[in-house]
């Protein structure tokens, strides 16, 4: 039987991981013990991603052997390569335990030079931010476990202060429309599903007051997203007062967008409903274009039921969405704010309007009739 390898991606610098990765290749197909362990090390100084340019490497090193790796003109050899390592003497590490090997990134040295750049980049997002310090163990104090968890805390919190400045960013106009612009030319750009994500999570913060707008998506140490939202759960769940919402985003717009979206997207909901049962709990859906079998699939949801009970679904094209935007800015733009009862008030209209529409079809083309209709009520 194949098992899978288990690889860490705690990395001072997360661009070094194409090239372990790469790296680690040569060893494909081949069983994670002791001997390839010791041989994946050997690898990385050969190739100059371990112990190059690092003085505490060189410690016990010949002067030859530094001047080798100093010289990037040069090949290590991979028997060169094994006798600084094993100089080293990690190998008697291996031997010793050959169930947690001490890879390269995972030593303490590397491990608190991870956690003081990420307290240096929360420091500074406190201050921009205006916020208190938050005070975390002293590293001095933990053993290697430990500080794993610490980084594991220092990101979870960094990220929480990301996503408050980028609600912050949101709230300028200028911003507002810039992502508009890129939301109008998305099939023009890279990685278009990922940048979907997160324009509409910014667009979502810049709507209005919510408590908080969660994008599941992972993200880097930059805030930018990484990946699309994991399949298990909702792209972005959305926090109010008396309200909650998710967020379900795509770019697929065939016939296939019912295939991937349809039962996906309603399961998403209720189980976020059942979570938030003293919630109004909506679901918004945006895509460039909206497939008449998902939607049809929406309205028996919304019209009938979903596991017994109905579902309140708010389906948006990309069009319809970046007009929310152009709305909000006018609104700015008079000195007034649109709360996040305003907002819901026109998922209920639209959801209203399905009680009478004839068929999905109709409600669909009802939808920018009730938004001009909502916007005069604000303006």
């Amino acid at each position: 039987m194949k098992k899978p390898w288990s690889i860490s991606t705690t990395l001072r610098n997360p661009e070094r991981l194409r090239d372990f990765l790469r790296v680690l290749k040569q060893l494909e197909n081949h069983e994670w013990n002791a001997e390839n362990q010791k041989k994946y090390q050997v690898l990385l100084i050969k190739e100059r991603l371990y112990g190059y340019g690092n003085n505490q490497f060189y410690k016990g090193l010949s002067q030859n052997n530094i001047d080798l790796i100093d010289n990037p003109k040069k090949n290590i050899s991979l028997d060169k390569a094994k006798e600084m390592f094993e100089s080293k003497e990690y190998y008697h590490g291996y031997i010793s335990d050959n169930s947690k090997p001490e890879l390269p990134w995972e030593t303490i040295k590397e491990l608190s030079e991870i956690s003081n750049k990420l307290l240096e980049e929360i420091i500074l997002l406190e201050k921009r931010l205006k916020l208190p310090r938050k005070s975390f163990p002293d590293l001095k104090k933990l053993d290697k476990e430990n500080i794993k968890k610490l980084i594991n805390d220092l990101r979870v919190y960094r990220r929480e202060l990301q996503e408050k400045e980028n609600y912050l960013k949101s709230q300028e106009v200028e911003q507002i429309k810039k992502y508009i612009e890129e939301l109008k030319n998305i099939n023009k750009l890279d990685n278009k599903s990922i940048l979907l994500e997160k324009l509409i999570s910014l667009g979502l913060n810049a709507l209005n007051d919510a408590i908080e707008i969660k994008p599941n998506y992972p993200v880097g140490d930059d805030n930018e997203p990484t990946f699309t939202a994991p399949g298990n759960m909702p792209d972005i769940e959305c926090f109010y007062g008396q309200h909650n919402a998710i967020c379900e985003v795509t770019m697929l717009t065939g016939r296939n967008q019912w295939y991937y979206e349809g039962q996906p997207v309603m399961r998403h909901l209720r189980d976020f409903e059942n979570k938030h049962r003293d919630k109004n709990v909506f679901c918004l859906f945006v895509a460039p274009k909206l497939h008449r079998d998902t939607i049809n699939t929406f309205w028996t949801a919304i019209k009938y039921e979903y596991e017994g009970k109905k579902q309140k679904i708010i389906p948006l094209s990309i069009d319809i969405f970046t007009e929310l935007l152009k709305i909000l800015i006018e609104i700015k733009e008079k000195g007034l704010f649109l709360k996040h009862d305003e907002l819901f008030r026109l998922y209920s209209d639209i959801l209203k309007n399905s009680e009478n529409a004839p068929d999905s079809n109709q409600w669909l083309k009802n939808i920018p009739k009730i938004i001009v209709s909502w916007k005069k009520t604000l303006i």
